[in-house]
Protein backbone atom coordinates (compact mmCIF):
# COMPACT_ATOMS: atom_id res chain seq x y z
CA UNK A 1 0.00 0.00 0.00
CA UNK A 2 1.89 3.12 -1.19
CA UNK A 3 0.05 5.30 1.33
CA UNK A 4 1.88 3.44 4.16
CA UNK A 5 5.33 3.95 2.69
CA UNK A 6 7.69 6.66 3.83
CA UNK A 7 10.15 8.30 1.47
CA UNK A 8 13.34 10.26 1.84
CA UNK A 9 14.47 13.02 -0.48
CA UNK A 10 16.94 10.59 -2.04
CA UNK A 11 13.98 8.40 -3.06
CA UNK A 12 12.11 11.34 -4.56
CA UNK A 13 11.44 9.69 -7.93
CA UNK A 14 9.72 6.69 -6.31
CA UNK A 15 7.79 8.96 -4.01
CA UNK A 16 6.53 11.15 -6.86
CA UNK A 17 5.54 8.14 -8.97
CA UNK A 18 3.56 6.59 -6.11
CA UNK A 19 1.59 9.78 -5.56
CA UNK A 20 1.15 10.62 -9.30
CA UNK A 21 2.97 13.91 -8.92
CA UNK A 22 5.13 16.03 -11.23
CA UNK A 23 8.23 17.44 -9.55
CA UNK A 24 8.93 21.17 -9.81
CA UNK A 25 12.60 20.57 -8.77
CA UNK A 26 13.09 23.54 -6.45
CA UNK A 27 16.56 24.44 -5.29
CA UNK A 28 18.10 22.13 -2.66
CA UNK A 29 18.19 24.87 -0.03
CA UNK A 30 14.43 25.14 -0.34
CA UNK A 31 14.04 21.37 0.12
CA UNK A 32 15.72 21.71 3.48
CA UNK A 33 12.90 23.97 4.61
CA UNK A 34 10.74 20.84 4.78
CA UNK A 35 8.44 21.50 1.86
CA UNK A 36 8.21 20.16 -1.70
CA UNK A 37 6.13 21.98 -4.29
CA UNK A 38 4.17 19.58 -6.55
CA UNK A 39 1.52 19.67 -9.24
CA UNK A 40 -0.90 17.08 -10.62
CA UNK A 41 -0.31 14.94 -13.71
CA UNK A 42 -1.45 15.95 -17.23
CA UNK A 43 -4.98 14.84 -18.01
CA UNK A 44 -6.18 16.06 -14.65
CA UNK A 45 -7.08 19.63 -13.81
CA UNK A 46 -3.70 21.13 -13.08
CA UNK A 47 -3.62 22.38 -9.49
CA UNK A 48 -0.76 23.26 -7.19
CA UNK A 49 -0.39 22.53 -3.50
CA UNK A 50 2.24 21.84 -0.82
CA UNK A 51 3.41 18.65 0.95
CA UNK A 52 6.05 17.99 3.54
CA UNK A 53 9.01 15.69 3.01
CA UNK A 54 7.04 12.76 4.42
CA UNK A 55 4.45 13.09 1.69
CA UNK A 56 1.73 14.58 3.88
CA UNK A 57 -0.36 17.34 2.41
CA UNK A 58 0.23 20.66 4.11
CA UNK A 59 -1.98 22.49 1.59
CA UNK A 60 -3.96 20.32 -0.81
CA UNK A 61 -3.63 21.12 -4.53
CA UNK A 62 -6.09 23.93 -5.24
CA UNK A 63 -4.19 26.74 -6.96
CA UNK A 64 -3.62 27.44 -10.66
CA UNK A 65 -0.01 28.24 -9.81
CA UNK A 66 2.08 28.69 -6.70
CA UNK A 67 5.58 29.83 -5.73
CA UNK A 68 7.93 28.84 -2.91
CA UNK A 69 7.39 30.01 0.64
CA UNK A 70 9.59 32.86 1.86
CA UNK A 71 9.37 34.10 5.45
CA UNK A 72 6.29 31.93 5.96
CA UNK A 73 4.34 33.33 2.98
CA UNK A 74 3.88 32.28 -0.66
CA UNK A 75 2.41 33.82 -3.78
CA UNK A 76 -0.38 31.75 -5.36
CA UNK A 77 -2.77 32.14 -8.29
CA UNK A 78 -6.46 31.30 -8.27
CA UNK A 79 -8.84 31.93 -11.18
CA UNK A 80 -6.05 33.95 -12.91
CA UNK A 81 -5.81 36.33 -9.94
CA UNK A 82 -2.76 36.55 -7.68
CA UNK A 83 -2.71 36.58 -3.88
CA UNK A 84 -0.54 35.66 -0.89
CA UNK A 85 -1.11 32.82 1.61
CA UNK A 86 0.64 31.58 4.76
CA UNK A 87 1.52 27.99 5.69
CA UNK A 88 -1.92 27.53 7.24
CA UNK A 89 -3.43 28.42 3.85
CA UNK A 90 -4.82 31.64 5.27
CA UNK A 91 -5.17 34.47 2.76
CA UNK A 92 -2.83 37.33 3.61
CA UNK A 93 -3.40 39.35 0.42
CA UNK A 94 -6.69 38.85 -1.40
CA UNK A 95 -6.68 37.18 -4.81
CA UNK A 96 -7.30 40.43 -6.63
CA UNK A 97 -4.09 41.24 -8.52
CA UNK A 98 -2.45 40.69 -11.90
CA UNK A 99 0.89 39.81 -10.31
CA UNK A 100 2.68 39.96 -6.95
CA UNK A 101 6.41 39.91 -6.30
CA UNK A 102 8.81 40.39 -3.42
CA UNK A 103 9.96 44.01 -3.02
CA UNK A 104 12.62 44.60 -0.36
CA UNK A 105 10.76 42.62 2.30
CA UNK A 106 7.30 43.86 1.27
CA UNK A 107 5.01 42.72 -1.52
CA UNK A 108 4.75 44.67 -4.75
CA UNK A 109 1.20 44.31 -6.03
CA UNK A 110 0.12 44.88 -9.63
CA UNK A 111 -3.53 45.45 -10.49
CA UNK A 112 -4.94 44.88 -13.97
CA UNK A 113 -6.20 48.08 -15.59
CA UNK A 114 -8.24 48.48 -18.76
CA UNK A 115 -7.52 52.12 -19.41
CA UNK A 116 -4.76 53.79 -21.37
CA UNK A 117 -2.81 57.00 -21.08
CA UNK A 118 -1.83 59.22 -23.98
CA UNK A 119 1.19 61.36 -24.77
CA UNK A 120 1.66 63.96 -27.47
CA UNK A 121 4.62 64.03 -29.86
CA UNK A 122 6.70 65.93 -27.30
CA UNK A 123 6.13 63.30 -24.61
CA UNK A 124 3.71 65.41 -22.58
CA UNK A 125 1.01 63.33 -20.97
CA UNK A 126 -2.48 64.32 -22.03
CA UNK A 127 -5.26 64.92 -19.55
CA UNK A 128 -7.14 61.63 -19.54
CA UNK A 129 -10.85 61.09 -19.74
CA UNK A 130 -12.70 57.81 -19.41
CA UNK A 131 -13.86 57.70 -23.02
CA UNK A 132 -15.65 54.83 -24.73
CA UNK A 133 -14.31 55.73 -28.16
CA UNK A 134 -11.80 58.10 -29.73
CA UNK A 135 -11.48 59.34 -33.28
CA UNK A 136 -8.40 60.77 -34.95
CA UNK A 137 -7.02 64.28 -34.67
CA UNK A 138 -8.08 66.75 -37.35
CA UNK A 139 -7.08 70.39 -37.21
CA UNK A 140 -5.81 69.83 -33.66
CA UNK A 141 -8.98 68.25 -32.25
CA UNK A 142 -10.15 64.69 -31.72
CA UNK A 143 -13.73 63.54 -31.24
CA UNK A 144 -14.39 61.37 -28.16
CA UNK A 145 -17.41 59.51 -26.81
CA UNK A 146 -18.54 59.36 -23.18
CA UNK A 147 -21.90 57.94 -22.03
CA UNK A 148 -22.85 57.46 -25.69
CA UNK A 149 -22.45 61.15 -26.45
CA UNK A 150 -19.71 62.87 -28.45
CA UNK A 151 -17.46 65.81 -27.72
CA UNK A 152 -13.90 66.97 -28.50
CA UNK A 153 -10.48 67.09 -26.86
CA UNK A 154 -7.48 69.13 -27.96
CA UNK A 155 -3.88 67.94 -28.34
CA UNK A 156 -3.25 68.37 -24.60
CA UNK A 157 -6.14 66.01 -23.85
CA UNK A 158 -8.33 68.76 -22.40
CA UNK A 159 -12.02 68.36 -23.15
CA UNK A 160 -12.73 71.56 -25.03
CA UNK A 161 -16.27 70.63 -26.08
CA UNK A 162 -18.38 68.53 -23.64
CA UNK A 163 -19.62 65.10 -24.69
CA UNK A 164 -23.26 66.00 -25.25
CA UNK A 165 -23.91 65.45 -28.96
CA UNK A 166 -25.52 62.44 -30.59
CA UNK A 167 -23.25 62.73 -33.63
CA UNK A 168 -20.28 64.90 -34.60
CA UNK A 169 -17.98 65.29 -37.59
CA UNK A 170 -14.29 66.15 -37.57
CA UNK A 171 -13.09 69.76 -37.49
CA UNK A 172 -12.26 71.36 -40.80
CA UNK A 173 -11.58 75.05 -41.44
CA UNK A 174 -12.21 75.74 -37.75
CA UNK A 175 -15.73 74.28 -37.69
CA UNK A 176 -17.29 70.91 -36.80
CA UNK A 177 -20.79 69.67 -37.58
CA UNK A 178 -22.79 68.47 -34.54
CA UNK A 179 -26.20 66.81 -34.30
CA UNK A 180 -28.48 67.20 -31.30
CA UNK A 181 -32.17 67.75 -30.55
CA UNK A 182 -32.99 66.53 -34.06
CA UNK A 183 -31.01 69.23 -35.88
CA UNK A 184 -27.60 69.94 -37.31
CA UNK A 185 -25.35 72.87 -36.43
CA UNK A 186 -21.71 73.93 -36.68
CA UNK A 187 -19.63 74.80 -33.62
CA UNK A 188 -16.23 76.45 -33.33
CA UNK A 189 -13.21 75.12 -31.41
CA UNK A 190 -14.55 76.31 -28.04
CA UNK A 191 -17.98 74.78 -28.63
CA UNK A 192 -19.89 77.95 -29.51
CA UNK A 193 -22.60 77.50 -32.13
CA UNK A 194 -21.70 79.64 -35.14
CA UNK A 195 -24.06 78.16 -37.74
CA UNK A 196 -27.60 77.13 -36.81
CA UNK A 197 -29.14 74.90 -39.48
CA UNK A 198 -32.47 74.32 -37.74
CA UNK A 199 -34.26 76.22 -40.53
CA UNK A 200 -32.99 73.86 -43.26
CA UNK A 201 -34.26 70.30 -43.70
CA UNK A 202 -30.99 68.30 -43.82
CA UNK A 203 -30.58 64.51 -43.82
CA UNK A 204 -26.80 64.60 -43.38
CA UNK A 205 -23.81 66.75 -44.29
CA UNK A 206 -20.03 66.87 -44.50
CA UNK A 207 -17.30 69.32 -43.40
CA UNK A 208 -16.24 72.64 -44.90
CA UNK A 209 -13.67 72.56 -47.68
CA UNK A 210 -12.80 75.63 -49.75
CA UNK A 211 -15.54 77.44 -47.84
CA UNK A 212 -18.34 75.06 -48.87
CA UNK A 213 -19.93 71.97 -47.33
CA UNK A 214 -22.10 69.44 -49.11
CA UNK A 215 -25.46 68.47 -47.59
CA UNK A 216 -28.10 65.90 -48.44
CA UNK A 217 -31.76 66.86 -48.62
CA UNK A 218 -34.54 64.52 -49.77
CA UNK A 219 -32.05 62.24 -51.53
CA UNK A 220 -30.26 65.04 -53.44
CA UNK A 221 -27.00 66.85 -52.72
CA UNK A 222 -26.17 70.54 -52.61
CA UNK A 223 -23.71 72.89 -50.88
CA UNK A 224 -23.85 75.27 -47.90
CA UNK A 225 -21.63 78.31 -47.42
CA UNK A 226 -19.93 79.36 -44.15
CA UNK A 227 -22.87 81.57 -43.15
CA UNK A 228 -25.19 78.56 -43.20
CA UNK A 229 -27.04 79.57 -46.37
CA UNK A 230 -27.60 77.28 -49.35
CA UNK A 231 -24.93 78.24 -51.90
CA UNK A 232 -25.75 75.53 -54.47
CA UNK A 233 -29.17 73.93 -54.54
CA UNK A 234 -29.60 70.21 -53.88
CA UNK A 235 -29.75 68.92 -57.45
CA UNK A 236 -27.00 66.29 -57.63
CA UNK A 237 -27.33 62.52 -57.25
CA UNK A 238 -24.02 62.56 -55.34
CA UNK A 239 -21.57 65.28 -54.35
CA UNK A 240 -18.08 65.27 -52.86
CA UNK A 241 -15.89 67.66 -50.89
CA UNK A 242 -14.18 70.51 -52.74
CA UNK A 243 -10.50 70.03 -53.53
CA UNK A 244 -8.25 72.61 -55.20
CA UNK A 245 -11.30 74.77 -55.94
CA UNK A 246 -13.39 72.07 -57.66
CA UNK A 247 -15.81 69.36 -56.53
CA UNK A 248 -16.89 66.11 -58.13
CA UNK A 249 -20.66 65.85 -58.69
CA UNK A 250 -22.81 63.10 -60.18
CA UNK A 251 -25.76 63.56 -62.55
CA UNK A 252 -27.45 60.87 -64.63
CA UNK A 253 -24.79 58.29 -63.66
CA UNK A 254 -22.01 60.51 -64.98
CA UNK A 255 -19.47 62.47 -62.94
CA UNK A 256 -18.29 65.99 -63.67
CA UNK A 257 -16.58 68.95 -61.98
CA UNK A 258 -17.93 72.28 -60.72
CA UNK A 259 -16.18 75.27 -59.15
CA UNK A 260 -17.15 77.07 -55.91
CA UNK A 261 -19.62 79.26 -57.82
CA UNK A 262 -21.39 76.22 -59.24
CA UNK A 263 -20.02 76.78 -62.74
CA UNK A 264 -19.26 73.65 -64.76
CA UNK A 265 -15.54 72.89 -65.10
CA UNK A 266 -16.04 69.47 -66.70
CA UNK A 267 -19.47 68.36 -67.85
CA UNK A 268 -20.92 65.18 -66.37
CA UNK A 269 -21.03 63.37 -69.72
CA UNK A 270 -17.92 61.35 -70.45
CA UNK A 271 -16.89 59.74 -67.15
CA UNK A 272 -18.77 57.42 -64.87
CA UNK A 273 -16.12 57.83 -62.19
CA UNK A 274 -13.61 60.48 -61.14
CA UNK A 275 -11.35 59.66 -58.19
CA UNK A 276 -10.27 62.19 -55.55
CA UNK A 277 -7.60 64.67 -56.61
CA UNK A 278 -4.08 64.21 -55.26
CA UNK A 279 -1.57 66.85 -54.10
CA UNK A 280 -0.55 67.50 -57.72
CA UNK A 281 -4.20 68.26 -58.59
CA UNK A 282 -4.47 65.06 -60.67
CA UNK A 283 -7.30 62.52 -60.63
CA UNK A 284 -7.81 59.12 -62.23
CA UNK A 285 -10.94 58.90 -64.38
CA UNK A 286 -12.89 56.00 -65.81
CA UNK A 287 -15.26 56.25 -68.78
CA UNK A 288 -17.27 53.15 -67.87
CA UNK A 289 -17.05 50.68 -65.03
CA UNK A 290 -17.56 47.86 -67.54
CA UNK A 291 -14.52 48.70 -69.67
CA UNK A 292 -12.32 49.54 -66.67
CA UNK A 293 -10.19 51.83 -68.85
CA UNK A 294 -8.55 54.70 -66.99
CA UNK A 295 -6.86 58.01 -67.72
CA UNK A 296 -5.75 61.22 -65.99
CA UNK A 297 -7.29 64.68 -65.71
CA UNK A 298 -6.24 67.79 -63.81
CA UNK A 299 -8.34 70.10 -61.61
CA UNK A 300 -9.02 72.38 -64.60
CA UNK A 301 -10.83 69.53 -66.33
CA UNK A 302 -8.12 68.93 -68.93
CA UNK A 303 -7.69 65.31 -70.04
CA UNK A 304 -3.95 64.51 -69.87
CA UNK A 305 -3.81 60.95 -71.23
CA UNK A 306 -5.68 58.65 -73.51
CA UNK A 307 -8.31 56.65 -71.62
CA UNK A 308 -6.41 53.39 -72.17
CA UNK A 309 -4.90 52.18 -68.91
CA UNK A 310 -6.03 49.15 -67.00
CA UNK A 311 -3.96 50.23 -63.97
CA UNK A 312 -2.87 53.65 -62.70
CA UNK A 313 -1.39 53.44 -59.23
CA UNK A 314 -1.20 56.40 -56.80
CA UNK A 315 1.42 59.04 -57.60
CA UNK A 316 4.67 59.16 -55.62
CA UNK A 317 7.23 61.90 -56.19
CA UNK A 318 5.17 63.03 -59.17
CA UNK A 319 5.21 59.63 -60.92
CA UNK A 320 2.65 56.83 -61.18
CA UNK A 321 3.01 53.21 -62.26
CA UNK A 322 0.62 52.47 -65.12
CA UNK A 323 -0.25 49.65 -67.49
CA UNK A 324 -2.57 49.19 -70.45
CA UNK A 325 -2.77 45.40 -70.09
CA UNK A 326 -1.82 44.67 -66.45
CA UNK A 327 1.21 42.69 -67.62
CA UNK A 328 3.79 45.26 -68.65
CA UNK A 329 4.21 48.56 -66.79
CA UNK A 330 5.51 52.08 -67.36
CA UNK A 331 5.88 55.32 -65.38
CA UNK A 332 3.62 58.31 -66.08
CA UNK A 333 4.58 61.84 -64.98
CA UNK A 334 2.37 64.75 -63.84
CA UNK A 335 1.84 65.82 -67.45
CA UNK A 336 0.51 62.39 -68.39
CA UNK A 337 3.62 61.46 -70.33
CA UNK A 338 5.17 57.98 -70.26
CA UNK A 339 8.80 58.54 -69.28
CA UNK A 340 9.98 54.92 -69.73
CA UNK A 341 8.81 52.25 -72.19
CA UNK A 342 6.01 49.96 -71.07
CA UNK A 343 8.27 46.90 -70.93
CA UNK A 344 8.68 46.05 -67.25
CA UNK A 345 6.76 43.21 -65.60
CA UNK A 346 7.48 44.60 -62.13
CA UNK A 347 8.16 48.16 -60.97
CA UNK A 348 8.91 48.97 -57.35
CA UNK A 349 8.24 52.15 -55.38
CA UNK A 350 9.61 55.39 -56.79
CA UNK A 351 11.76 56.97 -54.11
CA UNK A 352 14.35 59.76 -54.22
CA UNK A 353 14.39 59.69 -58.02
CA UNK A 354 15.26 55.99 -58.24
CA UNK A 355 13.11 52.89 -58.70
CA UNK A 356 13.79 49.14 -58.77
CA UNK A 357 12.50 47.27 -61.86
CA UNK A 358 12.35 43.84 -63.48
CA UNK A 359 11.76 43.32 -67.17
CA UNK A 360 10.82 39.70 -66.46
CA UNK A 361 9.49 38.20 -63.23
CA UNK A 362 12.28 35.66 -62.94
CA UNK A 363 15.06 38.18 -63.50
CA UNK A 364 16.88 39.95 -60.65
CA UNK A 365 16.06 43.54 -59.74
CA UNK A 366 18.11 46.54 -60.83
CA UNK A 367 17.63 50.26 -60.20
CA UNK A 368 16.88 52.85 -62.86
CA UNK A 369 16.51 56.64 -62.69
CA UNK A 370 13.45 58.54 -63.87
CA UNK A 371 14.83 58.73 -67.42
CA UNK A 372 14.93 54.95 -67.67
CA UNK A 373 18.73 54.70 -67.44
CA UNK A 374 20.34 52.18 -65.07
CA UNK A 375 21.25 54.12 -61.92
CA UNK A 376 24.29 51.98 -61.04
CA UNK A 377 25.67 48.51 -61.65
CA UNK A 378 24.31 45.69 -59.54
CA UNK A 379 21.57 43.07 -59.59
CA UNK A 380 19.61 42.00 -56.50
CA UNK A 381 17.04 39.38 -55.54
CA UNK A 382 15.60 41.50 -52.69
CA UNK A 383 15.25 45.29 -52.85
CA UNK A 384 13.62 48.18 -51.01
CA UNK A 385 12.99 51.89 -51.77
CA UNK A 386 15.71 54.43 -50.99
CA UNK A 387 15.28 56.26 -47.71
CA UNK A 388 17.69 59.02 -46.74
CA UNK A 389 20.07 58.10 -49.54
CA UNK A 390 20.27 54.35 -48.77
CA UNK A 391 18.31 51.22 -49.71
CA UNK A 392 18.31 47.76 -48.15
CA UNK A 393 19.12 45.02 -50.68
CA UNK A 394 20.08 41.37 -50.78
CA UNK A 395 21.92 39.80 -53.70
CA UNK A 396 20.74 36.27 -52.79
CA UNK A 397 17.25 35.87 -51.38
CA UNK A 398 18.01 32.92 -49.10
CA UNK A 399 21.44 34.04 -47.95
CA UNK A 400 21.13 36.67 -45.19
CA UNK A 401 24.88 37.23 -45.34
CA UNK A 402 24.35 39.04 -48.67
CA UNK A 403 22.04 41.60 -47.03
CA UNK A 404 23.40 45.18 -47.03
CA UNK A 405 22.56 48.86 -47.38
CA UNK A 406 23.73 50.69 -50.49
CA UNK A 407 23.85 54.35 -51.52
CA UNK A 408 22.74 55.71 -54.90
CA UNK A 409 26.04 54.74 -56.48
CA UNK A 410 25.59 51.12 -55.34
CA UNK A 411 28.33 51.44 -52.70
CA UNK A 412 27.64 49.39 -49.51
CA UNK A 413 27.35 51.00 -46.10
CA UNK A 414 29.96 49.34 -43.89
CA UNK A 415 30.17 49.78 -40.12
CA UNK A 416 32.78 47.60 -38.41
CA UNK A 417 31.92 45.06 -35.68
CA UNK A 418 28.20 45.55 -36.20
CA UNK A 419 25.26 44.78 -38.43
CA UNK A 420 23.05 47.50 -39.92
CA UNK A 421 19.41 46.70 -39.15
CA UNK A 422 17.93 49.75 -40.91
CA UNK A 423 18.95 53.11 -42.33
CA UNK A 424 16.50 55.97 -42.58
CA UNK A 425 16.79 59.74 -42.76
CA UNK A 426 20.53 59.59 -42.18
CA UNK A 427 20.32 57.45 -39.02
CA UNK A 428 21.26 53.77 -38.93
CA UNK A 429 20.00 51.18 -36.47
CA UNK A 430 22.97 49.06 -35.42
CA UNK A 431 23.23 45.60 -33.87
CA UNK A 432 26.53 45.24 -32.02
CA UNK A 433 28.35 41.91 -32.06
CA UNK A 434 29.86 42.80 -28.68
CA UNK A 435 27.32 44.68 -26.54
CA UNK A 436 28.54 47.48 -24.31
CA UNK A 437 26.18 46.30 -21.57
CA UNK A 438 24.48 42.96 -20.99
CA UNK A 439 21.74 42.34 -23.56
CA UNK A 440 21.93 45.95 -24.81
CA UNK A 441 23.03 45.14 -28.34
CA UNK A 442 21.37 47.98 -30.25
CA UNK A 443 22.26 51.61 -30.82
CA UNK A 444 21.97 54.38 -33.40
CA UNK A 445 24.76 55.59 -35.68
CA UNK A 446 25.32 57.96 -38.56
CA UNK A 447 26.37 56.94 -42.08
CA UNK A 448 30.03 56.85 -41.02
CA UNK A 449 29.32 54.46 -38.16
CA UNK A 450 29.68 57.02 -35.36
CA UNK A 451 27.45 56.04 -32.45
CA UNK A 452 24.76 58.57 -31.55
CA UNK A 453 23.19 59.55 -28.22
CA UNK A 454 25.63 57.45 -26.09
CA UNK A 455 22.72 55.06 -25.33
CA UNK A 456 22.20 51.34 -25.92
CA UNK A 457 18.98 49.33 -26.05
CA UNK A 458 17.46 45.84 -26.23
CA UNK A 459 15.47 46.74 -29.35
CA UNK A 460 15.06 49.82 -31.56
CA UNK A 461 12.92 51.05 -34.45
CA UNK A 462 13.48 53.61 -37.23
CA UNK A 463 12.57 57.20 -36.45
CA UNK A 464 9.17 58.35 -37.69
CA UNK A 465 9.38 62.11 -37.86
CA UNK A 466 11.07 63.33 -34.70
CA UNK A 467 10.49 60.33 -32.41
CA UNK A 468 11.34 56.64 -32.18
CA UNK A 469 10.43 53.79 -29.86
CA UNK A 470 12.92 51.38 -28.32
CA UNK A 471 13.18 48.80 -25.55
CA UNK A 472 15.30 49.06 -22.42
CA UNK A 473 15.26 46.56 -19.53
CA UNK A 474 12.17 44.84 -20.98
CA UNK A 475 10.26 48.14 -21.04
CA UNK A 476 9.45 50.44 -23.94
CA UNK A 477 10.34 54.13 -24.18
CA UNK A 478 10.56 56.96 -26.73
CA UNK A 479 13.46 59.19 -27.67
CA UNK A 480 13.73 62.06 -30.13
CA UNK A 481 16.09 62.07 -33.10
CA UNK A 482 18.36 64.28 -30.98
CA UNK A 483 18.59 61.62 -28.28
CA UNK A 484 16.28 63.14 -25.67
CA UNK A 485 14.15 60.56 -23.83
CA UNK A 486 10.58 61.90 -23.82
CA UNK A 487 8.83 58.80 -22.41
CA UNK A 488 10.76 56.83 -19.81
CA UNK A 489 11.25 53.02 -20.05
CA UNK A 490 8.49 51.77 -17.77
CA UNK A 491 5.74 50.53 -20.12
CA UNK A 492 5.28 46.96 -21.31
CA UNK A 493 3.92 48.32 -24.59
CA UNK A 494 3.66 51.65 -26.39
CA UNK A 495 1.59 52.23 -29.51
CA UNK A 496 2.12 54.95 -32.09
CA UNK A 497 -1.10 56.71 -33.08
CA UNK A 498 -1.96 59.33 -35.67
CA UNK A 499 -0.72 62.92 -35.46
CA UNK A 500 2.31 61.87 -33.46
CA UNK A 501 0.24 60.63 -30.50
CA UNK A 502 1.51 57.76 -28.35
CA UNK A 503 -0.66 55.42 -26.28
CA UNK A 504 0.54 53.41 -23.27
CA UNK A 505 -1.17 50.61 -21.41
CA UNK A 506 0.16 51.49 -17.97
CA UNK A 507 0.84 49.01 -15.18
CA UNK A 508 -0.74 49.68 -11.79
CA UNK A 509 1.78 48.93 -9.03
CA UNK A 510 1.37 49.31 -5.29
CA UNK A 511 2.93 48.06 -2.04
CA UNK A 512 1.45 45.73 0.59
CA UNK A 513 3.03 44.84 3.91
CA UNK A 514 3.70 41.26 4.99
CA UNK A 515 0.64 41.56 7.18
CA UNK A 516 -1.52 42.23 4.12
CA UNK A 517 -1.99 45.97 4.72
CA UNK A 518 -2.00 47.99 1.50
CA UNK A 519 0.53 50.75 2.11
CA UNK A 520 0.42 52.19 -1.41
CA UNK A 521 -2.64 51.51 -3.61
CA UNK A 522 -1.95 49.68 -6.90
CA UNK A 523 -2.26 52.60 -9.31
CA UNK A 524 1.28 53.76 -10.14
CA UNK A 525 3.37 53.13 -13.26
CA UNK A 526 6.60 52.77 -11.34
CA UNK A 527 7.67 52.42 -7.69
CA UNK A 528 11.21 52.83 -6.42
CA UNK A 529 12.45 52.40 -2.81
CA UNK A 530 14.83 55.15 -1.69
CA UNK A 531 16.94 55.38 1.44
CA UNK A 532 15.10 56.09 4.67
CA UNK A 533 12.09 53.96 3.72
CA UNK A 534 10.77 56.50 1.21
CA UNK A 535 9.01 55.33 -1.96
CA UNK A 536 9.23 57.30 -5.19
CA UNK A 537 6.08 56.76 -7.28
CA UNK A 538 5.27 57.76 -10.86
CA UNK A 539 1.94 58.13 -12.63
CA UNK A 540 2.43 59.13 -16.24
CA UNK A 541 4.84 62.05 -16.10
CA UNK A 542 3.87 62.97 -12.51
CA UNK A 543 6.16 62.09 -9.59
CA UNK A 544 5.52 61.88 -5.84
CA UNK A 545 7.08 60.54 -2.63
CA UNK A 546 5.38 58.34 0.00
CA UNK A 547 6.64 57.19 3.40
CA UNK A 548 6.84 53.52 4.38
CA UNK A 549 3.66 54.07 6.43
CA UNK A 550 1.81 55.05 3.26
CA UNK A 551 1.58 58.82 3.91
CA UNK A 552 2.39 61.43 1.28
CA UNK A 553 5.65 63.30 1.73
CA UNK A 554 5.30 65.07 -1.63
CA UNK A 555 2.09 64.54 -3.57
CA UNK A 556 2.07 63.78 -7.31
CA UNK A 557 3.05 66.68 -9.53
CA UNK A 558 4.93 67.40 -12.74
Amino acid sequence: DPSLLKYTLEEREVFLFAYSLIPSFPAEDRLKAGRILVESLPGETLKWGYIDTLGNYVIKPQYDFALDFTQGQAVAVKNKNWGVINQKNEVIIDFDYGSISDFYGQWRINKRVKGAIFFNRKGWQLANGDYQRRGQFHDGYCKVMQNNRWGFIDETGQETIPCKYKEVHNFSEGLAAVYYDGRWAFVDTIGQMVIDLSGIDIDTLSNFHNGLCWFKQNGKYGYLNSSGSIALEAEYVKAFDFQHGVARVVKNRKTGLIDTNGLVVLEAKQFERIDAFNEWELAVVMETFRSGKRGLINSKGAILTDIKYKVIEPFKEGLAIASTDGKKFTLVNKKGQEIIPQEYEVIGEVSEGVVAVKKLQWEPWHYIDTTGQQAFKGDFEVVSPFRGGFAEVQSKRYDPETRMFIDKTGKPLNISNSKVEFFQDGIAGIYLDYPVKRKLNYCYADAKGKHLFDSYFQAIEPFEGENDMMKLNLRHCFITSRGFMIISPKYVALQKLEAGMIMARPPAFGISSRQGEVLIPAKYDHIELLTGGIYRVEQGEKIGYISDSGNWIWELQN
